[in-house]
């Protein structure tokens, strides 16, 4: 498989086949992994493939304490383990309660068990001393744990990586014999997946990543309009600049008319085909960012669209396109409204040159499945990120 599939491909497996995994594969598997990046190259990883019944039905007791507070804690509306909110949930009687945790036998009865400890006598912990719990350590392990899962991904197999083990390390470093100076970092199973998943739901790299500063401009498609000279302006937007109210939201109660700002655009590669444009706000705090605007299938001769192409009756898009729902579920462009105090968003207002004619879809379809359409079709990229606040 090529890498990039691998990449976009591996899932969280919890179901298998009955089909075994042979120590042949399981090596070859381990043999790829082990030239993971790690402090110092010192390699400190260990890995026990666990066979033995009855160890593997030991790992169920000292795993329930962990997924118990886990799902108490989430149904008290909490994130489970939270390092920074303090808990409400009474550990104790969380515990006791003793709750099903779903995949939890599966998993300890899976084709292959692996078991991952790292060796904390050779980690470079640059951040013990903070007041906050430790994740530098991770380097020395966790890139490692990926790799075989991409290693097994590229034999057909699927697996998951899991840390329950680590809430019992004393009793599982006495089960399976493993020093005191070794973390439990990781139990992995894995096997031949009863379905193999290739449409894997992420958030877009806009949403995640930023230039300069945390709160900087989107990174992505400015690099991609630097390479190409694809570019992107407007007569009312600007990036780091603020939205002006017509590009506010009024349907969202934000003072706004919900009118779409004038973009025209440029540079492109010779090979376009179409366009779509979108208004994404990546700070939306719905773990998924909110999208504001999604035209798709404008001809490749349309290089500007006018102020308030986006209202909703779609009457002032060029011939052929037309709107994908917002995330508000309705056609066109619903302006800016970030919840009042919650802080400066972002507005990426970008243009992507594709290589089709058409995605293939209609209106009815969400952002998400526009995105998967537009894979492996973008050429070229180009933004504007303006910016609006809200006081509290």
């Amino acid at each position: 498989m090529q890498l990039d599939e691998v990449m976009r491909t591996t899932f969280s497996c919890r179901s298998w086949t009955d089909q075994p995994v042979s120590d042949e594969v399981l090596h070859r598997i381990l043999d790829n992994a082990r030239f993971a990046p790690n402090g110092g190259n010192r390699q400190g990883w260990r890995v026990i493939v666990v066979n033995d019944t009855a160890t593997r039905e030991a790992f169920i007791p000292l795993i329930k304490p962990t997924t118990s507070v886990y799902l108490a804690q989430a149904k008290a509306g909490e994130g489970p383990w939270n390092s920074v909110i303090p808990t409400a949930v009474d550990i104790e009687a969380a515990i006791a309660a003793d709750p099903p945790f779903p995949g939890v036998v599966e998993m300890t009865q899976a084709p292959a068990v692996l078991v991952f400890t790292v060796d904390l006598s050779v980690v470079a912990s640059f951040d013990k001393d903070l007041d906050r719990v430790g994740v530098i350590s991770g380097a020395s392990i966790y890139p490692f744990v990926w790799n075989v899962l991409l290693a097994a991904r590229n034999e057909g197999l699927g697996g998951v990586l899991t840390t329950y083990l680590a809430g019992q390390e004393a009793n599982v470093q006495e089960l399976l014999g493993v020093p005191a100076h070794h973390a439990i970092a990781a139990m992995v199973p894995l096997g031949y997946p009863t379905k193999q998943l290739t449409k894997l739901k992420r958030k877009p790299v806009e949403s995640f990543t930023t230039i300069d500063r945390f709160d900087g401009p989107a990174f992505a498609p400015v690099i991609e309009a630097a390479r190409t000279g694809f570019t992107v302006t407007s007569n009312e937007i600007v990036s780091g600049g603020t939205l002006a109210l017509p590009q506010v939201s009024g349907i969202f109660g934000a003072g706004g008319q919900d009118v779409s700002p004038h973009l025209a655009w440029s540079g492109f590669p010779d090979e376009t085909k179409s366009f779509v444009v979108t208004c994404y706000d990546p700070d939306a705090p719905t773990g998924s960012g909110f999208w504001h605007w999604n035209v798709v299938d404008i001809p490749a001769s349309v290089t500007e669209l006018a102020t308030d192409a986006g209202s909703q009756d779609g009457a002032n898009l060029p011939t052929g396109a037309f709107h994908v729902k917002n995330d508000a579920g309705l056609p066109g462009y619903l302006g800016a409204a970030p919840p009042p105090g919650h802080g400066k968003h972002r507005y990426v207002f970008t243009v992507h040159a594709l290589s089709v004619e058409s995605l293939g879809i209609d209106g009815s379809v969400t952002n998400a499945i526009a995105g998967f359409n537009m894979f492996g079709k973008v050429l070229a990229s180009a933004q504007i990120v303006p910016t609006y606040e809200q006081q509290g």
